[in-house]
């Protein structure tokens, strides 16, 4: 078996690096297309890749089972921009849309072996434990904005982790992939060592996804974590990390209020308690259907949603909130009935690759990344519930980007396997 690395995947590691980076280094803030460690990154990684690949006279551009039907749906986009009630937005959005997916074909075109696949998710979670270790320091370095929490229990968390973003929800979604992986690592290693660390990892990670208060975030680790333990069987790791924060909370007043916070906002999200954020989504939740209705099932074109809310609906009502806050009632309420439902379909499909990854692994390394890559499905499909704005989440690419070359790289293994038989 051939684990030799494809130097031209090398090519993307910075945007990957700035991907999990966010804005951390933004040279231009105030931009329509930020300065950020990923952008340079992408911008450099596919000028380096063109050049490489000509120049050493590798120049490969993978096929893939479902890029017909991807092509079908960016088609289905560009159409809608026509009749957008902002097709100006709508044309830039789909310009990022078009270009992310150029990105991920071809880094998904530089991948050649399991080694490649291992550097890569190594690389993400190694970026993943700095900048969560970042956002947790920040956080706790600011104890007034903790204690503000902790006194605001009535009227809503006012400060929460960012960390290099701007939303904490986003910030937090960084760490779906990274935290599944280090479950799986946990379960799997034999070595005490190295599951002290797993676990050492997954409290500063945890520690700076709780800080945000991010409960949709919390919901699909929460799934996806439970997957992994349906499947294990074991459940050691939750409970030794829930003594650790039993001990951690009984040596300090502060922390117990601190996660009384945590526990107030989780409990809100399961029991259903109507606060204005979740007022908000019930009227951004109408109002999406009412979208794809008066346009006859047509939908309000790419990036349509915020035009035909605030012309339509009271921003005061909305405490200022335009956006869909949830991806399904956004592809619905823009690219109608036809587009929604032919993104359900390439859903599902991606849905079946990764299950198939997992069922076919051979070694416990395939296994441990495809059931992190299980978890993530979950947690992205629970996550874009509660946010919009899926089909420009560079992080969501490159977890596609990995599921597909696993495939790929399965199928290369059958087809070699096969002729070797004849």
């Amino acid at each position: 078996m051939n684990y030799s690395v494809n130097k031209s995947s090398f090519f993307f590691y910075p945007s990957v690096i700035g991907a999990f980076a966010g804005d951390l280094i933004n040279l231009i803030p105030s931009g329509a297309i930020p300065g950020t460690i990923f952008q340079i990154g992408l911008a450099t990684g596919l000028v380096g890749y063109v050049i490489y690949s000509v120049y050493s006279q590798t120049a490969v551009v993978k096929s893939n089972t479902y890029l017909f039907e991807a092509l079908i749906f960016l088609s289905i986009l560009a159409f809608s921009v026509i009749y957008s009630w902002n097709p100006q937005a709508g044309a830039f959005y789909l310009f990022r849309t078009i270009v992310l997916f150029i990105y991920a074909y071809l880094f998904y075109s530089s991948l050649n072996s399991l080694s490649d696949i291992k550097k890569l998710v190594n690389l993400i979670v190694a970026v993943s434990l700095i900048i969560g270790f970042y956002g947790l320091i920040k956080m706790l370095s600011n104890p007034g904005e903790i204690a503000q929490n902790i006194t605001s229990t009535a009227t809503g968390v006012k400060n929460r982790a960012v960390g290099v973003e701007n939303d904490p929800n986003v910030f937090a979604s960084y760490f779906l992939f990274p935290v599944f992986f280090l479950i799986t690592k946990y379960y799997s290693s034999k070595s005490l060592l190295y599951k002290a660390f797993y676990v050492l990892s997954l409290l500063i990670i945890m520690g700076a996804v709780a800080l945000t208060y991010s409960r949709s975030v919390w919901l699909s680790i929460f799934l996806g974590g439970t997957l992994i333990l349906i499947i294990k069987r074991d459940y050691k790791i939750p409970l030794i990390i829930l003594v650790l924060f039993l001990i951690a909370a009984l040596s300090s007043e502060t922390l117990q209020l601190l996660l009384g916070t945590i526990f107030n906002r989780f409990y809100d999200l399961l029991t259903g308690n109507i606060d204005t954020s979740n007022q908000i989504r019930i009227m951004l939740f109408f109002s999406s259907f009412d979208m794809v209705t008066s346009t006859y099932g047509l939908g309000v074109g790419n990036r349509g949603f915020p035009a035909y809310f605030m012309k339509n609906y009271d921003l005061q009502d909305a405490v200022g909130v335009y956006e869909s806050h949830n991806m399904y009632f956004q592809l619905l309420a823009e690219q109608g009935i036809i587009g929604f439902l032919f993104f359900m379909y390439l859903f599902v499909l991606i849905g079946f690759v990764v299950w198939k990854n997992y069922a076919i692994s051979n070694s416990q390394e395939e296994k441990d990344i495809n059931l992190a890559l299980i978890a993530t499905f979950i947690g992205y499909a629970t996550f874009y519930q509660f946010y919009g704005g899926a089909l420009v989440d560079a992080r969501l690419y490159i977890v596609g980007v990995i599921i597909f070359s696993i495939s790929n790289i399965n199928k290369t293994k059958s087809n070699k396997s096969r002729h070797t038989l004849v």
